[in-house]
């Protein structure tokens, strides 16, 4: 009848503790777990949780996502599950279409996602990008003029480190420079 608990870190990577959430739910006992350190990427973290609740699993956590209360549940299964496109490789095909500017449709991701790559599509319109979202699809529009992506910004990529080397890409052909900041975690992925 004793309950499991243990302390994990989340400073290389969040997977590590979404792959012990995952492992958790399959537990025949609450298991406690106790985030330390600071927490790299914390949406994957937000989206196993997600994922889990849909499946039937009872988490309970804090809002800093430190504290966790894994709940055995009785049955795991669902009979319908969407699986949403893959924001981080969405962005290099969104990034070919805004290079080379053609007209490209994502169905099946759009604002309501929790993926962080998705954020890195608002960057794009913000260098001059002709991209609508709604809450299901991301659309790239032709623009009527085929200019250069907008430079001379700083990014702090620290949330969708994922897409540093699709920025550093654009990057060849801003009409200035970009700096990104926020990427030094990834020496360990």
């Amino acid at each position: 009848d004793l309950e499991g608990s243990c302390e994990i870190s989340g400073s290389v990577s969040g997977q590590f503790l979404s792959g012990l959430l995952l492992c958790a739910v399959g537990a025949k006992k609450k298991i406690n777990i106790l985030r330390v350190d600071n927490l790299v990427q914390p949406d994957y973290v937000r989206m196993t949780i997600q994922s889990i609740m849909a499946f039937g699993g009872k988490i309970n956590h804090d809002l800093n996502l430190t504290k966790f209360e894994v709940i055995p549940a009785d049955t795991i299964g669902i009979g319908h599950y969407t699986i949403e496109a893959d924001a981080s490789t969405c962005c290099y095909f969104i990034s070919l279409a805004f290079l080379h500017n053609f007209e490209l449709r994502i169905l099946n991701l759009g604002s309501s996602t929790l993926q962080p790559d998705f954020k890195f599509i608002h960057l794009l319109i913000q260098m001059g990008a002709n991209i609508k979202i709604n809450e299901s699809e991301v659309t790239v529009y032709k623009r009527p003029l085929n200019i250069k992506p907008k430079g001379n910004v700083t990014f702090d990529f620290l949330l969708y480190s994922d897409q540093a080397l699709t920025m550093g890409a654009i990057g060849l052909f801003a009409d200035g420079p970009l700096e990104i900041t926020g990427v030094s975690h990834i020496r360990h992925h």
